[in-house]
């Protein structure tokens, strides 16, 4: 079974050009502004915060501008508002498509949605993987890599759908709204809060689906 990083390294090397932000900026930023973070935080702003096309909408912004201005502004706590200062134990991550802010936690790797230098509970992405994959499906655009798209499809029995596709579930790659599964040339994304899931099969999975054999 295909786990949750090779899952989205193969979507977005695949379907997206990478662009991501020198290694040296991203230290010398860091050590600027005297941020330590956490090791998978470094990397994603060194392979991913230069694609707009995906940490971008109409509200989200998780990009190194982004973190830049937001850290830029946090030397000086005047420039922020309240709401914005983030939590004991974090690090600023970005804009979530929902326009809320995001946080990452030092500890465990989970993002959460913050206010006021509060979580809020649960998180919101498992880890950085998940919020990959999620912006991933969150632009429709990138529909295109696959045969078939049906959206919305109504789960009946949420515990049966579970017993069924369980086996078949990406470990630890899941946010507050959706849980990934993987069976044959066949990828689910369930949101078990709406009861319903998405399912993409074919086109770049044949590919995926080769890769594990």
């Amino acid at each position: 079974m295909i786990n949750k990083t090779d899952l989205t390294n193969f979507l977005i090397i695949n379907c997206l050009e990478s662009q991501g932000v020198n290694c040296d900026e991203v230290d010398y930023f860091l050590k600027q502004y005297d941020i330590n973070l956490r090791s998978d935080h470094r990397n994603f702003l060194i392979k991913y915060a230069n694609n707009t096309s995906l940490l971008t909408s109409m509200f989200a912004d998780c990009t190194f501008e982004q973190f830049k201005k937001y850290y830029s502004a946090y030397l000086f706590s005047d420039e922020l508002h309240d709401d914005e200062k983030i939590p004991f134990g974090t690090s600023y991550f970005g804009h979530d498509f929902n326009d809320e802010f995001l946080c990452i936690d030092h500890n465990t790797g989970e993002i959460f949605v913050y206010g006021y230098e509060e979580k809020s509970s649960p998180a919101y992405y498992k880890n950085i993987d998940s919020f990959l994959v999620y912006s991933f499906f969150w632009h429709q655009e990138n529909e295109q890599y696959f045969e078939i798209v049906e959206k919305e499809i109504q789960i009946q029995e949420q515990n049966k759908f579970k017993s069924n596709y369980g086996k078949n579930e990406v470990k630890d790659l899941y946010g507050y709204c959706f849980q990934c599964y993987i069976k044959d040339q066949e990828l689910y994304i369930a949101d078990f809060s709406r009861g319903y899931y998405n399912l993409y099969k074919g086109g770049i999975l044949n590919l995926l689906n080769r890769a594990i054999i």
